[in-house]
């Protein structure tokens, strides 16, 4: 079971990855990850993340994604739009995704084939997504997504 504290990140994270990681100063390729996905929240193994490049105009970044373990890499360019809705009377959130952006989902979640299984998912897609988050369980729920996805752990784990 993924922790409380774990799973309580999981909106900052979605936010952070769309907006805030946009904004932080790029880090060079000495420099540590902007952050960690534990083994378990996305991959069967850790997956540090960094952002190595950003559009000049400010509109997307270059993300690497890296095996821990290995050290094996997959690189995407993110740029999109996130529309949020708040719903007061069931506390969950809406999300419409349009563009490229990558989507980590916990075990247990709803994901593009279904319910996702032990270790989570995590999934580039250049399309459009659309999902709800239930504040009150985190849980992803009713994903859909029109478009092409990469399932960036298989991607990590060759």
């Amino acid at each position: 079971m993924i922790g409380q504290h774990a799973r309580s990140i999981r909106l900052a994270m979605v936010i952070a990855i769309g907006t805030t990681l946009l904004a932080a100063p790029v880090a060079s390729a000495d420099d540590e990850f902007l952050f960690v996905i534990p083994a378990g929240e996305a991959c069967a193994f850790d997956v540090g993340v960094n952002a190595v490049d950003r559009n000049p105009y400010g509109n997307g970044a270059v993300l690497t994604n890296t095996n821990v373990e290995t050290g094996a890499t997959y690189v995407w360019f993110s740029t999109h739009a996130v529309t949020e809705t708040y719903d007061p009377e069931t506390n969950a959130v809406l999300f419409e995704i349009r563009g490229r952006m990558i989507t980590s989902f916990y075990p247990g979640d709803s994901g593009p084939n279904g319910p996702v299984g032990s270790f989570g998912a995590l999934i580039a897609v250049a399309g459009f997504q659309r999902y709800t988050l239930d504040l009150d369980t985190n849980v992803m729920t009713g994903f859909s997504m029109e478009g092409t996805s990469v399932d960036i752990c298989a991607e990590l784990a060759d």
